[in-house]
């Protein structure tokens, strides 16, 4: 692949007046050092971070089909940086539930549904004829 910056940079090209394209005059671009983010390393790193924000602007002047090491690149890369991140949210989700796994607060939030059930789900003579209840068991 030639990342030549001429060999990238937009081409136009004239429509005749009876619809053919005239392949013979071509206007061209002029690129700009954001034409190309890879060509540099400090912009390559610039591209990627914008790859990872959700801007995939730097990749546009690619088609994959003609650049089939960009297309796996960026199947791979997007492929790990998943992983990455989803082993990191289970990494965090692991420390809070040690930090949060008492005993006294899963009683707690037992006897808090309990009372939610006896409250808003209970017929009045189911909450309140104790004694019926317990002589059934």
């Amino acid at each position: 692949m030639n990342n030549d910056l001429w060999n990238i940079a937009t081409k136009y090209n004239f429509i005749n007046s009876d619809g053919t394209i005239n392949n013979t005059t071509t206007i061209i671009q002029d690129p700009d050092l954001n034409t190309i983010l890879f060509n540099w390393f400090f912009t390559f790193l610039l591209a990627v971070y914008n790859l990872l924000t959700g801007n995939s602007g730097s990749l546009l002047l690619f088609t994959y089909r003609e650049h089939p090491t960009i297309t796996i690149l960026l199947v791979t890369f997007t492929f790990f940086t998943v992983i990455y991140l989803m082993n990191l949210f289970i990494g965090l989700l692991n420390l809070a539930i040690d930090v949060y796994n008492k005993e006294e607060e899963f009683l707690l939030q037992k006897a808090q549904i309990i009372i939610e059930i006896e409250l808003f789900y209970m017929l009045p003579f189911q909450k309140y004829n104790n004694k019926k209840c317990l002589n059934n068991k």
